[in-house]
């Protein structure tokens, strides 16, 4: 299915214009990405009203899904992998969402140990989309910090469990993503940027 979609995108591009193989190997990379993110979004959307969890799945790819925008983080580098990680990261996050209690505290110090790792690595690229410009990786962990900080505001004002831990299991997720770490236990080269521009020749 998936490869029947691609295949019929690309030549419906084609058709209206004239790309090289690069071009044409960065479309393919587009679409196989778009296909996985709605068939994902799609089947745990179906989970979620199965599983009576539909408000707390609803609002935490909302939030997650802010904090990735601007940190990135690791992609698995196959589509299997990438259903295994996800299903039961979101699906766990629901639940921790609907009955986990956090104490005052622990809450604040997960925000920030999330903090840190946002300032430290965000953003973190992967090698497929090497972040090679500086003001732009600038520009994101900027964001992201940001997005951190509107999360810790939101925590303080409204004062509600549910809410308080989707920003929480977020941020804890997220700082996974981009820990180095994870990149080591993944085999995934960190800071892809800088392999960039070694590899061309360049300075950073």
């Amino acid at each position: 299915m998936k490869k029947k979609f691609i295949e019929m995108s690309c030549a419906l591009i084609c058709k209206y214009e004239n790309c090289d193989e690069l071009q044409l190997k960065k479309i393919k990379y587009g679409l196989e990405s778009v296909y996985t993110l709605i068939t994902k979004v799609i089947v745990m959307f179906i989970l979620a009203i199965l599983l009576h969890l539909l408000k707390e799945y609803l609002l935490l790819i909302l939030i997650y899904s802010t904090a990735r925008r601007y940190a990135y983080g690791l992609h698995a580098k196959k589509s299997i992998t990438c259903w295994l990680v996800t299903l039961p990261t979101y699906m766990l996050g629901c639940y921790f969402i609907k009955f986990v209690s956090i104490p005052t505290i622990i809450m604040y110090v997960l925000w920030v140990c999330g903090f840190i790792s946002f300032f430290l690595w965000a953003p973190a690229d992967t090698p497929a989309r090497p972040l090679i410009h500086l003001e732009i990786r600038r520009k994101q962990k900027i964001k992201a910090c940001f997005i951190c900080i509107g999360y810790l505001i939101c925590i303080l004002v409204f004062q509600t469990q549910w809410l308080n831990n989707a920003f929480i299991y977020s941020l804890i997720v997220q700082s996974i993503c981009i820990n180095p770490v994870t990149y080591k236990i993944t085999k995934t080269p960190f800071d892809n940027y800088k392999l960039y521009y070694e590899t061309h020749g360049l300075n950073y």
